[in-house]
Formats: structure tokens, sequence, C-alpha cells
């Protein structure tokens, strides 16, 4: 699938720490971390906040406690880079110090030729992403209504708007193509998070398999105007057997559902 591509630029203040405190080299690792977290769109900000705000949030953070949980001598994980088909071949190959292989190439060259189904897999899941999430967070509301009353994990807005930017954050990962990129921009230390956030996990699966099965039938073209009724939409895609893309894109649902439980 497309290579998904996230940009961030550090909150004015993260990066207006006063130099010279005993602490800026906890600050600026603290930093660096915050930057790779906020970047990638995982779901760990502050649920209900915008970007900028979370960041605000963990400046505060930053002064109250000054320290971070990476020392100059232990530096934070570079996180994994996201590479396309071609240039993931082209990097394995090199740590391998060997040509790409008889395999790759055949697996490049199928790449290439289904390459049009697999744009079209990705504008159908991109074109239908706030009805594919919003409609997995109601499933998943109707199936637990307790989530909406006082106390459950969408009440009150702010929570379901949090909620719902983490669907989309699930979504926009996924078409990476890349279960690597996947685990380290998006599921990793996700499960420690919403436990702490006292996020239902059993719920969160629920909603990422109701995803999985909405996108699937988009990607396959198995929706229907009986099962899609007033808001069905038929997209003109190419002609062929998209099971190898069904698939993968299942196998990167059931990773986080995986994930999560």
């Amino acid at each position: 699938m497309a290579r998904a591509i996230s940009v961030h630029r550090l909150p004015e203040a993260l990066r207006a720490q006063e130099p010279g405190s005993a602490c800026d080299q906890d600050h600026e690792s603290l930093r660096d971390a915050s930057d790779r977290g906020m970047a990638s769109g995982n779901g760990r900000n502050f649920p209900g906040c915008s970007g900028a705000e979370s960041g605000n949030h963990q400046s505060l953070v930053v002064r109250a406690i000054g320290i971070s949980r990476y020392s100059t001598k232990h530096p934070p994980p570079v996180p994994t880079p996201m590479l396309d088909a071609f240039s993931r071949a082209v990097v394995s190959a090199d740590a391998k110090t060997a040509p790409i292989g008889g395999g790759e190439l055949a697996a490049l060259r199928n790449y290439v030729a289904e390459g049009n189904k697999r744009l079209d897999a990705v504008n159908a899941i991109t074109s239908n992403a706030s009805c594919i999430v919003s409609d997995a967070v109601t499933g998943m509301i109707c199936e637990n209504t307790g989530l909406i009353q006082a106390g459950g994990n969408c009440y009150p807005n702010r929570r379901m708007a949090a909620c719902l930017r983490d669907g989309e954050i699930v979504l926009h990962y996924l078409l990476a193509g890349d279960a690597s990129v996947l685990d380290d921009r998006c599921l990793n230390g996700l499960k420690e998070t919403y436990i702490a956030l006292g996020v239902p996990l059993q719920s969160a699966g629920r909603a990422v398999a109701i995803m999985k099965a909405s996108a699937t039938a988009h990607i396959n073209e198995t929706n229907t105007p009986a099962n899609g009724g007033t808001k069905f939409r038929k997209m003109e895609t190419s002609k062929g057997d998209c099971s190898a893309l069904v698939a993968e894109a299942a196998s990167y649902f059931d990773r986080v559902i995986g994930a999560l439980g």
C-alpha cells in the first residue's frame, strides 16, 4: 500500500527551554522522545487535546519533574524509517551485503503489476476513512452503551473525539503497508497507554474489528446498496482478484487487535 508520511513541528513551549539549566540534557532527551511520539500521531497525547495542547501539557510535565527516562548515555531508540517497497528491498540486501535476489525481484515485479489495485485499495480506504471510523465507534457503543454514560470512556464529548481520532490514526498507519512501521509508530506502548488511561481494551479491539470488516469490504467491493443504504458509495476500481490485498489489509488489522489483546 502507499507510504504514510507524518510531519510535526515541536511546540514553542518545548523549544523555548531556557539554556543553562542543570536538567538541559534530560530536557533535550525528553523533547526528542516527545517529538517522535507526537509526530507519529500514535494516540499517546492527552485525550481530548489537540497536538499543540498536548505539547503544552507535556512541557509542563517536563518542567515539573525535570528529568527524562532517557539519559545521554542511553539515547532514545531511533524510530523505524518509513520506506517504500523498493527502498526496503535495497536496505535489506545492503544489510546482508548481498545483491537483491531473484525472489525479491519477483516480489517487486508483482508489486508493480498490482500497483493500480493497491492505489485503488488506498483510495477506497482514505475516501471512506471518516465513515469507517465513525461506524466502528458507533458499533462499539451500541454493543456497550455504558461507554457513553457518565464515567464511560466515550463520555463526555472530548473522549468521544479522542476515540474517533485514535481510529483514524490506526487507519493512517495501516496504509504504510509495512508491519514494522505500524508496530513502531502506532502499536509500540499503545496497550500500556490505554491501560494507564483506563481505556477498555476489549471495546477498542472490537472497534478495530469493525473497521477491518468495513475496510476489507471496500477493498474487495463486497459492499452493496442493501448494506450501505443511503450512504452507499460505489468506487470505480480496476477489475481483478483483490484477495491478496484483502488478506494483507486484514493482517494489519489483526496485528492491531492482537496488540490490544
